[in-house]
């Protein structure tokens, strides 16, 4: 799956990267490795911040979407469940203020 629809707070192993020579090696030296693990910590339209080894990275929709992850083992659901908590919480935050679509303010 691409990494803007990978569950929030669980561990994943990237098993492809399709993006060109240049951004791949800009990639690898920020540490964004094949079989190497990163946890998305936060989504909001595709534009992700991740864990990636001890840091934190920004991710934006079209990169994250050439990122292909995988569960890693012990964090494989049988039931789906991952992704229904994934689109709550993402509908939560964008609701609250923290993502891209906010309110817009009354003009009457």
């Amino acid at each position: 799956m691409p990494l803007f629809i990978a569950p929030l707070d669980r561990d994943l192993r990237i098993i492809k990267m399709l993006v060109d020579g240049k951004t791949k090696k800009h990639l690898e030296s920020l540490g964004i490795t094949l079989d190497s693990k990163i946890r998305v910590i936060s989504n909001c339209h595709g534009n992700l911040i991740c864990l990636v080894k001890d840091g934190r990275l920004a991710i934006d929709q079209e990169i994250s979407g050439r990122i292909i992850v995988d569960l890693l083992e012990s964090e494989k659901s049988e039931d789906g469940e991952t992704f229904k908590r994934f689109r709550r919480r993402r509908n939560r935050d964008c609701q609250k203020g923290r993502g891209r679509w906010q309110n817009p303010p009354s003009t009457f």
